[in-house]
C-alpha cells in the first residue's frame, strides 16, 4: 500500500509537469514565413485617376495592352535569405539583389535594391506557401493641360 501511495503521489506530481512541457509547436514568425524561395504566381495592375479605377477598356483606347501589362516577367523568383538579403531572378532579365526588412507585425515589406530607392509593399497575406503583396505609387499626372491625381496599385502573388 505504501508503494501505491508513493506511485500515486509521484504520478500526481508528474502529470502537470508533462502536460505543461508538451506545448504545441510555436507558430513561425512573419520573418520565418518569408524566408525561402518564392515564385511569381499572379500579378495585377490597377490604375486610378482622381480616385476612380480606370477600366481596362479605357486603357486600351490609349494604346495600353492590358493583357501584357506586367511589372515582372512570368516565372520570376525571389529568394529571401535569413541574413535579410534577397535575390530576384527574372527569366531573360538576369538577377538583382538587395536587402529586405519586414515590420514586426508582418504587414509591411521594404525592399531596398542597391540601384534604386526602397520600395514599400503592404503585405495582405503571408503563409508558409502563399504571399500576396501590394505596391502603390501616387502622384500628379498632366494630360492635355489638365492635372489629375494618378495612383497605380501593383498586386503581386507568390507561392513557395
Amino acid at each position: 500500500m505504501k508503494t501505491y501511495k508513493k506511485f500515486a503521489g509521484l504520478l500526481l506530481f508528474l502529470l502537470p509537469v508533462l502536460f505543461l512541457s508538451c506545448n504545441e509547436d510555436d507558430e513561425p514568425t512573419p520573418e520565418e514565413l518569408l524566408i525561402g524561395t518564392w515564385t511569381l504566381s499572379d500579378q495585377d495592375i490597377e490604375i486610378f485617376i482622381n480616385g476612380e479605377l480606370v477600366p481596362a477598356v479605357l486603357l486600351e483606347q490609349f494604346g495600353v495592352d492590358t493583357d501584357t501589362l506586367q511589372a515582372f516577367p512570368d516565372n520570376t523568383t525571389v529568394e529571401f535569405k535569413s541574413d535579410k538579403s534577397y535575390i530576384v531572378t527574372a527569366p531573360d532579365e538576369g538577377e538583382g539583389s538587395g536587402t529586405w526588412v519586414l515590420s514586426s507585425d508582418g504587414k509591411q515589406l521594404t525592399i531596398d535594391a542597391a540601384d534604386s530607392d526602397p520600395l514599400i509593399f503592404q503585405v495582405e497575406t503571408l503563409t508558409s506557401t502563399n504571399a500576396n503583396i501590394v505596391y502603390s505609387e501616387e502622384g500628379p499626372f498632366e494630360y492635355e493641360g489638365n492635372e489629375y491625381d494618378l495612383k497605380v496599385d501593383l498586386h503581386v502573388s507568390f507561392t513557395k
